[in-house]
């Protein structure tokens, strides 16, 4: 399989973030091995961040992808919520499950994310998404995301954006640089459910005591960015 060369497009995409509440200690516990820290929010937690992208048109190709994010860099909840909606956050990816073996083999090899090959269920909808996402036939999680008692945020995301994904894959961290924009945001207070199944990363999630339902949820209706070439972090 031939690699492409960074940097890697995506001329459109979609995405929903959820962002939930979970402890903080356990969180960081979870990422003990990649030498990165959650965010504190309050005393005791941090913001745990599922994430479903659907690219319909990249150099990858065609795939659906979640992300299990945590921010790092920071504190507070209303400036996290700000920094996700100017695309402007630092992210560490825990985990990332693709329904594509091209992403997959991609994803791992030059930015040295932790993806794995799953299937997704996902429902669209004038009123929100529905996905689910499945490993060898067992459920892992489902979210249902409804874009009603959501507000449009006006205008375009700014185009200079770049947001930063923090990577851990065979002992090597590393940080990918991306250049973001997006139409057609809504944001909204809850506006998802949570369901977890019987799978080891769902026990992740519920060892860190996700919370049911998420503090806020934000839709990008259109997403462009480009993914430069990961940078290999010795510190």
């Amino acid at each position: 399989m031939d690699l492409p060369t960074p940097p890697i497009y995506v001329r459109d995409a979609c995405a929903t973030l959820s962002v939930f509440l979970a402890d903080h200690a356990a969180s960081a516990e979870l990422l003990h091995y990649s030498g990165m820290r959650p965010v504190k929010i309050g005393r005791n937690k941090t913001a745990c961040v599922i994430a479903h992208w659907k690219y319909k048109d990249a150099d990858l190709g065609a795939y659906d992808e979640a992300m299990v994010l945590f921010p790092v860099g920071g504190d507070g909840k209303a400036r996290l919520l700000n920094t996700l909606l100017r695309f402007k956050f630092r992210m560490f990816a825990h985990w990332v499950p693709v329904n594509s073996e091209f992403s997959r083999v991609v994803g791992r090899a030059l930015g040295g994310f932790p993806k794995d090959l799953c299937d997704f269920q996902v429902s669209e909808g004038a009123s929100g998404v529905r996905y689910e996402v499945v490993d060898g036939g067992t459920p892992v999680w489902t979210v249902h995301s409804t874009t009603r008692r959501t507000v449009r945020i006006p205008g375009t995301l700014p185009g200079g954006s770049r947001p930063a994904i923090y990577t851990w894959l065979d002992g090597v961290r590393r940080r990918a640089p991306i250049t973001m924009r997006g139409s057609r945001v809504r944001l909204g207070r809850g506006g998802s459910s949570l369901e977890l199944g019987d799978h080891p990363r769902a026990d992740e999630l519920r060892a860190i005591g996700i919370s049911a339902k998420p503090v806020a949820t934000i839709h990008v209706g259109k997403v462009w960015a480009r993914v430069d070439a990961a940078e290999v972090l010795t510190e």
